[in-house]
This record gives structure tokens, sequence and C-alpha cells, in this order.
């Protein structure tokens, strides 16, 4: 039987040193302005640069479509960016997930990295949590410790330990795509930027078929969740959750809702994007929930910057929400339409808004496909009174101006 892995050398293609120098210089200067401690986490598009680089893909077998390097030059890989930060180093080592994975039936790993080999694994294996076994697998649910570096992860493994009546298994490691975690919430332990602070994630229950023995299972939902453009469909999962996609989709379709456009800026630049999953949380202190998609490639930019501003959009705008939805128009020409400003977190108010909230992020919760974005307003600002613009049946709609029936 062939093994695994082989001790041959490797080069990505189309990746050079040239490319590789710039990024290290990248994490150099960013680590050298305090970038990562305060942030707590190394940025996505630094892990982004790391799956170009192929480090990611540098140990998997090439049956897999991986560069099956040796042991001895992916370490040197990881020195050298451990040289230029030792938590960009750290987050890097997370390339060495297919050990964790080799445990696998190798027809799971294929379809795992049947979109390429540049999946990013992250474990949380202590400490385990019970798993009763049940017709046809275990059923898993519980809390876990993981780093910060779990945030650019694609699929996670957590401990768990069957158990069956009196009995108790040995601890195996149940793996399942990112998006089936709640981040709970980051402690302020351990080296700020390293990847060693504490989060906490909670796992919705699973029921995953397969062998009870093996020290590794799949628990990647069936119904095509997608990450980094990996499609997990198909993995032996039973969901509990009977509800069909697009029958919710349509039923949401009838919740009509403001149309915002979202903007923020910062460490990670100026950003902006139509929303419509908006709403007010309370008013002690006055916070708001913004929810945005975490494969969306603006998401990252929000978190690094850890502020917002929801600027709500009138009747007349909806032009200018079409311009913040559409792929095909650049960050900076998104702005150019109208006049902005800024109230008290740097972030971009539009001028002719009908309110702008101008916020600082406190909090983020995960829930399947999105981040619940939680801001606590710093700044208010009304503008003229006229009629509104709402999303609803997958339409605009405009509300006339009103006379309030209270002053």
């Amino acid at each position: 039987m062939k093994p695994l892995l082989s001790q041959s050398h490797c080069a990505t293609p189309g990746v050079g040193q040239a490319s590789l120098d710039t990024l290290l210089a990248d994490i150099r200067r960013r680590s050298g302005e305090g970038e990562f401690d305060r942030l707590r986490h190394i940025p996505k598009e630094i892990v982004e640069g790391f799956r170009r680089q192929g480090i990611y893909r540098a140990l998997v077998p090439r049956r897999l479509g991986g560069e099956e390097c040796s042991a001895a030059e992916f370490c040197r890989r990881i020195e050298q960016i451990s040289q230029a930060d030792g938590s960009a180093g750290w987050v890097a080592s997370f390339g060495m997930g297919i050990v964790y994975l080799a445990a696998l039936p190798l027809e799971t790993l294929k379809m795992l990295y049947r979109s390429g080999p540049d999946l990013i694994f992250a474990g949380g294996i202590f400490p385990p949590q019970s798993a009763p076994v049940v017709e046809g697998g275990m059923r898993v649910s519980g809390r876990w410790k993981f780093s910060s570096g779990c945030l650019g992860a694609d699929i996670v493994g957590v401990g768990i330990t069957p158990v069956e009546g009196d009995s108790r298994g040995l601890p195996r490691m149940a793996v399942m795509a990112r998006e089936r975690l709640a981040l709970d919430h980051l402690s302020a332990g351990g080296r700020a930027g390293s990847g060693r602070g504490t989060r906490c994630l909670q796992s919705v229950s699973h029921h995953a078929r397969g062998r009870r023995y093996a020290p590794t299972v799949a628990l990647l939902p069936g119904r095509g969740a997608h990450r980094s453009g990996t499609d997990y469909s198909g993995i032996g999962v039973e969901m509990d959750n009977s509800i069909d996609k697009e029958a919710f989709r349509d039923g949401m379709a009838m919740l009509g809702g403001a149309v915002s456009i979202i903007t923020s800026a910062g460490v990670s630049g100026r950003v902006g994007m139509t929303a419509s999953a908006v709403c007010s949380v309370t008013d002690a202190p006055p916070t708001l929930l913004v929810c945005i998609n975490r494969n969306a490639w603006t998401h990252g930019q929000f978190v690094d910057n850890g502020v917002l501003c929801v600027n709500v959009l009138g009747a007349d705008q909806a032009a200018l929400s079409g311009r913040f939805a559409s792929r095909e128009i650049t960050m900076p020409q998104r702005f150019l339409s109208h006049n902005w400003s800024e109230l008290a977190t740097g972030a971009p108010a539009l001028d002719d808004a009908l309110v702008n909230f101008d916020c600082r992020i406190v909090a983020g919760h995960d829930v399947g496909s999105h981040t619940v974005f939680y801001g606590e307003v710093q700044a208010i600002r009304r503008g003229e009174r006229r009629g509104g613009l709402v999303w609803f049946n997958r339409d605009y709609h405009q509300l006339a101006p009103v006379t309030p029936l209270r002053p």
C-alpha cells in the first residue's frame, strides 16, 4: 500500500521566491506596527496569502492534488514565515492538517479535496465531549476551545468520546465544516495575535453515520455547504433540520426589510456593502446587529477594522444600493457617486442617508454561513424626512413619506 505522505521535494507551480518575499515583507511590516497584537488574530488576507503560496497543499498527497512535500521542506517553509512573525508561523503550520485527516477513508478525503488541495484544517480536540452512540453513528454536540487561528479554517476537528450505555470508548476526533460551529467568545488569554487566545465554539447537534471505532469520523453537512469554493455535499451526515433551504429563502423573501449600506474603515481600508439584515438589539446601551456572510470578500475587513456605520437609504436611492451590491464595481468606485463624511469611528457616513448609525463592533457570533456583528452606537445623524427604501419579495419598494402619528 502506498504511504499517504512520501518524502519527495516540491515546488508550487507559478509561485516563486519573489512573491514569498513580498508576503514576508508585508508580514514583518504589519507585525512591527503592532497590527496583529491589536487584532488578536492573523488577518484573513495573510491566511489567503499562505494559501496562494501553497502552504496548505504542501503535505497533501499528489493523489489528492497536493505537492507531497517532505516534512523537512514543509518545516523550512514554516521557519521562514515564523522568522517574520511567530503568530503568522503558527497559523501557517495548519498546513499539517492532512496528518490528522489521514485517518479518514480515502473516498472521504477525495470528497474533501475535490475542489482543490488548499484546504485549511484547525483542531480543537480538548476537552473531548461525550457523543452518544445512536443507530448508524454518533450524536455530537458540545463546546471546545480553539485558538484564534480557527477563523481562517475551512474545516475543523473536535474531540469526542463515544458513549454507549455505561460504556465509554476511546477518544477520537470528529471533522466538520467550520460553519457548523458557532463562535462564542474570545478570551484575553495568550499572547495577543499569537493564535493562543482561547475561542470557545459550540456546535449544534449532529448525527454522524460511519464507523464507530474509526479514530476520525466525518460530520460534514450533506446539503451543499460551501467554504472557500469547496463543496462538502454528499459526505455521510444526516442533518437534524428537515426544513428545505429554498423553502426557507422563499419564506424570508416575504419579510421586508429596510435597505442600508454598511461601511467600515480602518487597518484593512475602506469598505462598503448593501444589506437588509439589520435590526435593533437594545437601547441600553444603544446596540444594533448586522449579519454578513463569512464568504463575502468584505467580511474580513469588517472584522479587522472593528467599526461599522449603518447608512439607511431613502426611497430614491435604489441605484446606490445596487452600486454597493455589484461585484463589477470596485470598492473605490463605489464611494465616488455620493458625498461621505465621518462621525465618531471613522467609518464612512453617507451624507444624504435617512439616518446614520455609527458603531463600534463589540461582539461577533458565527451562525451557519454568517457572522452576526453587534455594533454599539457611538453617533447618530438624522437626515431630511422622506420616504424609505425596502427590500421585499426580492425587489425594491418605495415607502412614501407620511405624516407621523405622533410628534
